[in-house]
């Protein structure tokens, strides 16, 4: 095939291709979900620490767009993990996997009570 077919080939598919349309549906299934910790006195770095490398793992999850880790400005021991989701599924999928299971028993011993999750959705 020659350059400028191979060329023009690329074009078509350029063309053929509307992301438009694919955009209605994935927003609409889009999911956020907020988790808010308090950390124990003095265990705030080993927390972090461990977030930190956890959240990759989180990022790599089938589904998860995105995922971050907060440090509340007004309250040193208040965390929060907020990470973007392709669906409720993908979500659902996560929450109940042997690698959060693996997560949490790690982060547990450093947390003042249990961690409150609130799954948000796009107003529309």
């Amino acid at each position: 095939q020659s350059r400028s077919s191979a060329a023009s080939d690329v074009y078509k598919r350029q063309q053929e291709y509307n992301p438009q349309q694919f955009l209605r549906t994935d927003i609409e299934d889009m999911i956020r979900v907020l988790i808010e910790r308090n950390i124990a006195e003095g265990l705030e770095h080993y927390y972090d620490c461990t977030i930190k490398r956890t959240v990759s793992t989180v990022i790599r999850a089938p589904g998860c767009i995105s995922g971050e880790s907060l440090k509340d400005a007004n309250n040193t021991n208040r965390r929060i993990v907020m990470s973007k989701w392709s669906s409720k599924e993908d979500w659902d999928n996560w929450f109940h996997s042997d690698e959060r299971r693996n997560v949490i028993s790690e982060i547990t011993p450093m947390l003042e009570g249990r961690e409150k999750i609130t799954m948000l959705e796009l107003t529309g």
